[in-house]
């Protein structure tokens, strides 16, 4: 019963996905290709995309998807400073 639970709770992860990025290789410009500012953008220490912008500004990214079926999205975002009307982070 006990590996029952362990494989329920691992299948997720094991399941492939159109659309499948967690930044372990430290590059975002290959498989998938972010396009856009990524000049601005690095893959830090925690294998986390980070935004490395000094200035203000717009900054975005972007890859390719093919929607097909059920989709499901999950985010990691952390905001390390008081978002404001003018200063905040978005997702499309």
């Amino acid at each position: 019963m006990k590996h029952i639970i362990y494989l329920f709770f691992l299948f997720p992860m094991l399941s492939l996905a159109q659309v499948y990025d967690d930044f372990s290789d430290g590059d975002f410009t290959n498989n998938p290709a972010w396009n856009g500012d990524t000049q601005q953008f690095v893959v830090n220490d925690d294998f986390r995309l980070q935004l490395n912008s000094d200035g203000e500004g717009v900054s975005c990214l972007a890859t390719t998807f093919n929607m097909n079926g059920e989709t499901e999205w999950r985010f990691w975002i952390k905001q390390s400073f008081s978002p404001s009307a003018n200063n905040n982070g978005r997702y499309y």
